[in-house]
């Protein structure tokens, strides 16, 4: 239970926010935000990449982070296989989210597991996501329209090694 709560914690932010409170001048504020960043960090500290990751997923706020890019997602792709691909579906939900930077992760990181899972394509094709996908190819931000348009071209293309060797 108290890894699941630091674990919301921190894919809720709350380091950015402890960062913010360290400045204060109260001193038994800051002695007992140093005690939660510490706890904090040492949660963070224990986590594998893959546990980090699903930390942020299901917080349902992604980051821009060392997780979200080409060699996590060559290294672990199957183990999204878990519990029904739940990381999936949650990435799927995500398409609908008011945040720009959650959008264009979900964007890029669908795109990645359609790439590197053997079944990738057609697995997000199903839960719905290329169609919300297609959509968001539209968006009014450009980042997300760029991140967006980069996943189809991840979900149309069948031999994407081919297309990166030529």
């Amino acid at each position: 239970k108290s890894d699941e709560l630091q674990g919301r914690m921190v894919g809720l932010g709350l380091l950015d926010v402890i960062k913010t409170l360290n400045q204060t001048e109260d001193k038994e504020l800051k002695e007992n935000v140093e005690k939660v960043r510490s706890a904090l960090k040492t949660f963070l500290g224990h986590l594998s990449t893959f546990e980090k990751y699903t930390t942020e997923v299901m917080s349902g706020q992604l980051q821009k982070s060392a997780v979200h890019n080409e060699t996590f997602w060559r290294k672990n792709s199957a183990m999204f296989e878990k519990e029904s691909y739940r990381h999936i579906r949650k990435l799927v939900e995500l398409l609908d989210s008011k945040e720009l930077e959650t959008l264009e992760m979900a964007c890029y990181d669908l795109g990645e597991f359609a790439r590197f899972h053997p079944d990738g394509r057609s697995l997000v094709t199903r839960m719905g996501g290329k169609g919300k996908i297609m959509r968001l190819m539209m968006h009014r931000d450009e980042t997300v329209a760029k991140q967006a348009l980069l996943a189809i071209q991840k979900l149309m293309v069948s031999n994407w090694e081919f297309l990166t060797k030529s």
